[in-house]
């Protein structure tokens, strides 16, 4: 219930900004991304993935810091398997080598919740690369890619030890910004 609220939120900050600027000018961006995502878990699937974002620029626009939000379920065998990864961002715009492109670090959290066995949640971390092109007045679509690295995480559920494996999880997303 509070991930639904969190997406709504953000997707109402889309919905609700005013001021629209050129990429260059800009001090902030709120944007939704599409995508495919695969954990190196064992019997863990691809899945389409869906998500919000949204950060400000600093330092005239070198540097971006933000926060992310996706999640994409998967029925295997009868049974709903969530994954979702949410945390913040930072992001050193390489305008000089080539303009809308970036890389930068996510850290945060990745949940795997399971329909008969609750959910674990790891901290996560990985770089992140992307690129935005400015299709207009404050809009631009691009693609981003992460590759992040997930801790191990003990749980006991009714009793028994289960425990959720160190693994990575990448990430290939398309992206819509507004930026203002």
């Amino acid at each position: 219930m509070l991930n639904r609220k969190i997406l709504a939120l953000v997707i109402g900050g889309c919905l609700g900004a005013s001021a629209v600027h050129a990429q260059d000018a800009a001090m902030g961006y709120v944007g939704a991304d599409l995508g495919w995502a695969k954990a190196s878990l064992t019997g863990n699937e691809g899945r389409l993935i869906y998500g919000a974002q949204g950060g400000m620029l600093l330092m005239d626009g070198m540097l971006g810091v933000g926060v992310y939000f996706d999640m994409g379920a998967k029925k295997k065998n009868g049974a709903k398997q969530d994954l979702m990864t949410y945390g913040l961002d930072v992001d050193y715009y390489a305008t000089d080598l080539l303009p809308g492109l970036y890389a930068g670090l996510k850290i945060g959290m990745e949940t795997i919740k399971y329909d008969l066995l609750g959910s674990y949640g790891a901290l996560a971390w990985g770089p992140e690369l992307g690129y935005d092109y400015v299709v207009g007045s404050g809009v631009s679509v691009g693609a981003e890619g992460s590759f992040l690295f997930v801790a191990k995480k003990d749980k006991t559920y009714l009793g028994v030890a289960a425990d959720q494996k160190s693994h990575n999880t990448w990430a290939l997303a398309a992206t819509v910004k507004y930026w203002f």
